[in-house]
């Protein structure tokens, strides 16, 4: 209970540091791909739970430490929900995708607007042990960037996240 209660503290504290553009960082021209590498890397477990699929050099102007705090929310969920993950980086004519794919229970299509809504968890028969903020606050990074996320049905069973940003 106590580490969630920290978490949630940590969680409203990024979101409204974020809101206030009190942690507003300055964009740098960065490593996409590297990015992804420390991600993943700091939350593997050693499980081989995480799949990191070759990553080509991409760089974007971004708030590194934002984008970082996106992704990391981003698959934080994943690791929650499902017990295999896959995250990939491509370059597309609409920006870099970063795509997270899990095998969990998924979010139906007609539930997944409501996830981005702040301190919502659906209730999907899986006990998540997230704050509700983590989808809101992946959202806003991206759309801070001139980009989106995307919840979609996951060809490994469960939900693709994706977030794109402009390059």
């Amino acid at each position: 209970m106590k580490a969630d209660l920290d978490e949630m503290e940590f969680m409203i504290e990024s979101y409204l540091a974020f809101a206030q553009g009190e942690g507003e960082e300055a964009p740098d021209n960065v490593d996409l791909a590297e990015l992804l590498r420390n991600v993943v890397v700091r939350l593997d477990d050693g499980s081989g739970r995480i799949e990191l699929n070759q990553c080509e050099p991409i760089r974007a102007r971004i708030r590194a430490g934002a984008v970082r705090r996106a992704i990391t929310n981003l698959v934080e969920n994943a690791m929650r929900q499902g017990h295999r993950l896959e995250v990939n980086l491509t370059q597309q004519k609409d920006g870099a995708h970063i795509v997270i794919d899990d095998d969990g229970p998924g979010i139906r299509a007609d539930q997944r607007e409501e996830a981005f809504k702040p301190f919502r968890q659906l209730d999907n028969g899986t006990m998540s042990g997230g704050t509700g903020l983590g989808l809101t606050i992946a959202r806003d990074i991206a759309r801070s960037h001139g980009g989106e996320i995307e919840l979609a049905d996951s060809p490994a069973g469960g939900l693709r996240a994706l977030f794109r940003i402009p390059l």
